[in-house]
């Protein structure tokens, strides 16, 4: 398994929400609407916060938050090439690997190149993917109590029974929620990685034969490589192919999802494979790095 990640890149660690609630105190809607309530304006308000509150919940998303790193060539076009897939020798059989081909050639079909149907083609697609062993986090979460927090003195008057007023105090002991202290609590956070690679098979003179190589990374408590690698692809593809040379923060709609998995993943001809990985290396052996997936 590929453990190479630098661990000084910190994207979010848990998919974000974007739910808000929001409670309504004070007259309540249904009150009104009965007639049991009031009526008038803080029966109109009442109303008004519960359709505020119905529209914002209507309204919840989730996000996958994950950080690309780009390069490319910006003066080097990608609309309108044609590319096929090249996976290494570990991949050319995987499963796997067809899958989440599937959802980057979506992707390259949407930003306008074009699927070579020969072994002619302009660029040659090669991916990489792994997640790690996961890392131990630990976190701290306040506890709240209610508690007995002091007393009040409470005057009282009464009158005598030759008339006089006569006072006392009491001591009222005061009850209230406060800080009793912290919990700590500790949770598994896994990272994973993709990387996309394009590269010319016909190399321009005096140019770089690479027209394109990005990479995506996420942590979570999921330890699954493929229920994360869907969202990553979007991310990667978000503006794509970016600003180079640029690491950036990108959150993705989950409930995307869905429509990523429906992608096509008709088979990948591994006869134009050259054998290397998307970062350059020697190719693993078999049960290795990428092809292991997890």
């Amino acid at each position: 398994m590929n453990t190479s990640l630098s661990p000084s890149l910190s994207p979010s660690p848990l998919p974000a929400t974007g739910c808000h609630r929001h409670a309504v105190t004070g007259v309540s809607a249904a009150s009104c609407a009965s007639g049991a309530g009031t009526r008038g304006p803080a029966c109109m308000a009442a109303r008004l916060s519960a359709l505020a509150a119905a529209l914002l919940l209507g309204g919840c998303a989730s996000y996958f938050g994950a950080e690309v790193t780009a390069y490319h060539q910006e003066d080097q076009p990608l609309s309108g090439l044609s590319f096929r897939f090249a996976p290494a020798p570990q991949q050319a059989e995987s499963l796997e690997f067809q899958t989440y081909a599937g959802y980057v050639r979506r992707e390259l079909l949407a930003h306008g190149m074009k699927e070579a149907g020969g072994p002619r083609r302009d660029v040659d697609v090669a991916l990489d993917y792994m997640v790690d062993g996961g890392r131990p986090v630990s976190y701290s979460q306040p506890n709240y109590a209610y508690v007995f927090q002091g007393y009040r003195q409470v005057r009282h008057d009464r009158t005598d029974a030759n008339g006089q007023v006569v006072s006392y105090w009491e001591s009222v002991p005061i009850y209230g929620y406060d800080l009793v202290g912290y919990s700590t609590y500790q949770r598994t956070v896994y990272r994973k990685q993709f990387k996309l690679a394009l590269t010319r098979t016909q190399p321009v003179p005096g140019r770089p034969a690479r027209l394109y190589e990005g990479t995506v990374v996420a942590d979570s408590e999921d330890g699954a490589l493929n229920n994360a690698v869907p969202y990553l692809i979007q991310a990667l593809f978000q503006d794509f192919p970016g600003p180079n040379g640029v690491t950036r923060q990108v959150r993705v709609e989950t409930d995307r999802k869905a429509e990523a998995k429906a992608a096509d993943t008709k088979p990948v001809d591994a006869g134009t494979s050259d054998g290397k990985p998307v970062d350059g290396r020697q190719p693993e052996p078999a049960g290795s790095g990428a092809a292991a997936g997890k």
